[in-house]
């Protein structure tokens, strides 16, 4: 529907801190980027869906283990906005979801992004096997 009200023209970027973004793109380079981009949250989802099955694999209701998984997420998205903790963003799980707005950036910073994909791949897994190793030592009966 939104085609039918807008021309197909170009697209304008701006996302302000912690990572400050301006960019202007054609329509063709802005819908590649859209498209990466929405790869990229569909990891910051999975990872989001990880962490609420660990914590659902303990004795715990669901909703429980999800309000606990946002919590946490929650908790990372506090302490990144402190200033005292600006060093130390990059040990923040918050910090390396914010990957997908990378890639609206000029140019883009393609180490940076590999390396949070790369974290968030290995908290994935960690939290798979914490919660598979959860559900499989716990007594089913509780």
């Amino acid at each position: 529907f939104a085609r039918m009200w807008f021309p197909w023209k170009g697209m304008f970027v701006f996302l302000p801190e912690p990572d400050s973004t301006f960019s202007l793109f054609s329509a063709a380079e802005g819908l590649r980027l859209y498209a990466l981009a929405q790869l990229f949250l569909c990891i910051n989802a999975t990872t989001m869906m990880t962490l609420a099955f660990m914590f659902g694999c303990f004795n715990m209701k669901p909703a429980a283990a999800t309000v606990l998984a946002l919590s946490l997420l929650l908790f990372n998205l506090v302490m990144e906005s402190i200033p005292a903790f600006q060093q130390y963003r990059q040990f923040l799980l918050i910090y390396h979801m914010r990957a997908w707005t990378v890639v609206f950036a000029e140019p883009i910073q393609w180490t940076r992004v590999g390396g949070s994909l790369l974290v968030l791949v290995a908290f994935n897994f960690t939290c798979l096997a914490i919660g598979v190793t959860g559900f499989q030592l716990r007594d089913i009966k509780s």
